[in-house]
């Protein structure tokens, strides 16, 4: 009889020590489910979906679109009394399936604007604006980005820039803008003269409704041009 009793009483106790193991190990998958969906809610995680997504679209367009339809950005550009004023434009040197800009500056030069391009330091996360008059005459930068050789530039202050063409994953209806994660534009624009124009060119499938949360240091632009 004592040792029936002692029995029932030690598998009970091991079934409630399962249960309450069960309960437990249940609850933390709970947490550990509601903190991934809270990390993948993020706007950091939100910002590098939504890059990754449009990087993917942009780098899977066949070249004869790029070139259509960044003719049809550049005669908006070029419509704009932004562009007709200004007499030192810095653009940039389009790669990875951007709006493409090198007809655009060979066409502004006609014009007879002065163009720059960014020279990039890497060590150093910044942007340098550099006159360029001979396009022939760009070298690979960093991330195989075209830019005017370091060697043999012409600096400008960003004071002398009087309209800045700006680049970007994705844009929103607000101007904000999403660029690949680095910050040198953030940084640049942050220097500029409020009194100067930027424009962002992008591809309709850039321009979305509204971007994740934008941080402190992220800068829009003035006004955004698609095709």
């Amino acid at each position: 009889m004592g040792i029936t009793f002692f029995h029932r009483t030690m598998v009970k106790s091991a079934g409630k020590s399962r249960s309450l193991f069960k309960r437990r190990s249940a609850e933390g998958s709970r947490k550990r489910a509601v903190g991934s969906r809270k990390g993948m809610g993020s706007p950091t995680n939100l910002k590098n979906n939504l890059r990754q997504r449009i990087l993917n679209i942009l780098r899977s367009q066949k070249k004869e679109d790029i070139l259509k339809k960044s003719k049809i950005i550049q005669e908006k550009l070029f419509a704009r009394e932004e562009f007709q004023k200004a007499k030192v434009i810095l653009f940039y040197a389009s790669f990875d399936g951007e709006v493409e800009t090198l007809e655009m500056m060979k066409q502004a030069q006609k014009l007879g604007k002065k163009i720059a391009l960014p020279m990039i330091l890497k060590e150093k996360k910044k942007l340098i604006p550099a006159l360029i008059e001979d396009f022939d005459t760009l070298v690979k930068g960093a991330y195989g980005i075209c830019c005017p050789a370091r060697e043999s530039s012409c600096i400008l202050d960003v004071e002398e820039i009087d309209l800045a063409i700006v680049p970007g994953v994705a844009f929103d209806k607000n101007n904000n803008r999403l660029g690949r994660g680095q910050g040198y534009y953030d940084r640049f624009l942050s220097e500029l003269s409020d009194t100067i124009p930027t424009i962002g060119l992008a591809f309709d499938f850039q321009l979305v409704e509204k971007l994740p949360q934008q941080q402190k240091h992220d800068v829009p632009v003035k006004k955004v041009i698609t095709n």
